[in-house]
């Protein structure tokens, strides 16, 4: 499931797994997608999030429907997991995102797997 930041994240109730906050996370292909794998198939749910707009900036682009195929892939792997899209710039986005993410439980970890443009050079930052 992927939602907008102005929507409300459908979440089924708790179920007692721990969950993680994963950030970076807009490529099927990338570092944050691969953490979210691993913590799902160690029976964590995992809430994802990522800003496709960056991505879509960068020389590796992006594929709209990368954050439905992963959380599809999740979810049919027997855990549960949510797509969130944030601005992590916007002065709220934080605090709005671990309360979305708090809806599946008590968030455990935060992992922040992001990559970064710095200036005009076009290799991640890291």
């Amino acid at each position: 499931m992927s939602t907008r930041p102005d929507e409300p994240a459908e979440v089924p109730v708790t179920t007692g797994r721990p969950v993680a906050l994963v950030t970076g996370v807009s490529r099927k292909s990338a570092i944050g997608a691969a953490i979210c794998r691993a913590l799902s198939r160690d029976g964590w749910d995992v809430v994802c999030t990522g800003y496709r707009p960056d991505d879509v900036s960068m020389p590796w682009g992006s594929r709209a429907e990368d954050p439905e195929e992963l959380v599809e892939e999740l979810v049919v792997g027997g855990g549960r997991a949510v797509w969130v899209e944030a601005d992590l710039t916007a002065p709220t986005a934080s605090r709005d995102l671990v309360d979305r993410a708090e809806a599946f439980g008590p968030v455990r970890p935060i992992l922040a797997a992001p990559s970064l443009r710095v200036g005009d050079d076009p290799r991640p930052q890291l």
